[in-house]
């Protein structure tokens, strides 16, 4: 413990002396006296003539020039923080005393800014300044701040006091989802006193975005097989015999975003050609010339739809606390995209005319089989969508690492936590594209599958709603002081996509608790 020797030395010479009342408040010199100046054996952490710790509310003789700098809300620009010329903003105040560690004396007003405290710089109001004449007994100050936290303290390792100070907190907004009136780490030395702390309704999690929702291009169909033709007049060479080629198959196209085209649809096989030989009146014997136009050379395909993307999963549990930031909501996890569909097998052509043979003929001819048609093109997959957000923490205090930190005689009032966003289901999958028509003689094809579906994208959690919340040894909180939660923020109930007849699981509903330890 710091030992605290009081000095007769004003900044202007030796004054008197005294010693601490049993609250901490330094002693009440004589009429017309400079009030005392106290220096500390704290390894050089309180610069020489500083003001005693702020342990106590302080007198109003300790209302002077030497111990501090005075801030009023209605002092016109320029002031340099003396009782006759006051800073408008407590920011100011800190600022230029953080180095001499004076205190921050607050007039009675509304102040539109957020705080950062310094070591051993307290933040004094609850005083009245009319006429320029400067008491205690006053009013409290509000602090109205623009953005959270409201104050911020870190590394307080020395007595630093904000006493008299009504603290509130903006809503969350999109950017910023957490209200949260006071932020403090490593502030073992800091005690709160006579004020309130407030923050507003957090800001609800975003409902998630589906995937685009692909379409199939214009030529994902299968081409129809060729019937049967001929006979043909057969051109020399005799075996340069022409054949009627497979039908082709449909083209894997989806129109939305590049990179998941459905599989082509495989091509048909080709039709037999059938030679007439011989240069004889009367009837004509047809013969094959080559195995290769006895078809069954149709292109197959793989089986079955594409394969469906991971699913996400929706958030179970609160989101995490953090010092730099105070709390980072619990989204949903993000799913997958599904896979293309495959595309259809080609039927083979006809191995024989499918017309029965030909009379009376003269030699040198040809004729055709029918040709195989093509197989569709695989269909288009679902495209996964983004995950709902996790809402936002409603907090009037976030402590960390603060054993010793003093709550005495405040009100912490929480708001609302934000509800969790919705995840989704993302875009559908979509059909293959049909196979073509099968001549006579010919073996039918298969239309392209189903593209895969989309993994789901799962919900965000609802938001916490604490009046305190800490971690990292205990808060001293005085009977007095009051903590008051707000609602916890809801989470999203389960769903089914009616088409996939996939359900997305439930996400956690936030915490409400006056003091939450995490």
């Amino acid at each position: 413990m710091h030992s605290r020797i009081l000095l007769g030395a004003g900044l202007l010479g030796l004054v008197g002396c005294g010693v601490f009342g049993s609250d901490g408040s330094a002693p009440t010199p004589p009429a017309g006296e400079a009030p005392p100046v106290v220096t500390q054996d704290d390894g050089g952490g309180l610069p020489e003539g500083a003001p005693p710790p702020s342990v106590g509310t302080p007198a109003n003789n300790e209302l002077t020039n030497e111990f501090g700098v005075f801030v009023t809300a209605t002092a016109p620009a320029g002031g340099d923080g003396t009782m006759d010329h006051p800073f408008a903003t407590i920011s100011a105040g800190i600022e230029r005393v953080k180095d001499l560690k004076l205190r921050v004396y607050v007039c009675a007003g509304t102040y539109k800014e957020s705080l950062t405290l310094v070591n051993a710089v307290s933040v004094i109001s609850a005083l009245s300044c009319d006429g320029g004449v400067w008491k205690t007994g006053g009013a409290h100050a509000v602090l109205q701040a623009p953005t959270s936290p409201a104050i911020r303290a870190k590394d307080i390792i020395l007595a630093t006091r904000v006493e008299g100070l009504d603290v509130t907190a903006p809503a969350g907004t999109a950017m910023s989802p957490n209200s949260i009136a006071l932020i403090a780490e490593n502030a073992t030395m800091l005690a709160v006193a006579n004020s309130t702390l407030t923050s507003a309704a957090a800001f609800d999690g975003a409902d998630g975005t589906d995937g685009v929702q692909l379409t199939a291009g214009p030529n994902v169909n299968g081409h129809n097989g060729a019937a049967s033709g001929g006979p043909y007049p057969l051109a020399p060479p005799v075996f340069a015999t022409p054949f009627q080629p497979g039908a082709a198959g449909g083209v894997g196209s989806c129109v939305g975003a590049a990179g998941h085209d459905g599989v082509s649809g495989g091509k048909g096989g080709n039709g037999a050609t059938q030679q007439c030989t011989g240069n004889i009146t009367g009837a004509c014997t047809w013969q094959v010339p080559d195995a290769v136009y006895n078809r069954t050379d149709a292109v197959a395909q793989p089986a079955g739809p594409g394969a469906a993307g991971t699913d996400g999963a929706s958030a179970s549990t609160l989101g995490l606390f953090s010092a730099t930031v105070g709390y980072a909501p619990a989204n949903g996890a993000a799913g997958a995209d599904g896979s293309p569909g495959k595309g259809g097998t080609g039927g083979n052509g006809g191995p024989e005319w499918s017309t029965a043979g030909n009379t009376a003929l003269e030699g040198n001819l040809y004729r055709v089989s029918a040709s195989g048609p093509g197989g569709g093109a695989g269909g288009c997959p679902g495209l996964a969508g983004t995950s709902g957000t996790g809402g936002g923490a409603s907090l009037a205090a976030l402590v960390f690492g603060s054993p010793g930190l003093t709550l005495s005689t405040v009100d912490l009032v929480a708001g609302d936590g934000g509800r969790g966003g919705k995840g989704t289901f993302g875009s559908l999958p979509q059909p293959g594209g049909q196979h073509g028509t099968t001549p006579t003689g010919a073996t039918p094809a298969t239309g392209g599958s189903f593209g895969g579906r989309a993994g789901f994208s799962g919900n965000g959690a609802g938001g916490p709603s604490a009046a305190l919340a800490f971690t990292g040894g205990a808060v001293i909180v005085s009977p007095d002081t009051h903590t008051t939660a707000g609602t916890a923020g809801a989470g999203v109930a389960a769903r089914t996509e009616p088409f996939t007849s996939v359900t997305m699981p439930t996400s956690a509903a936030g915490s409400s608790k006056a003091v939450l330890q995490f």
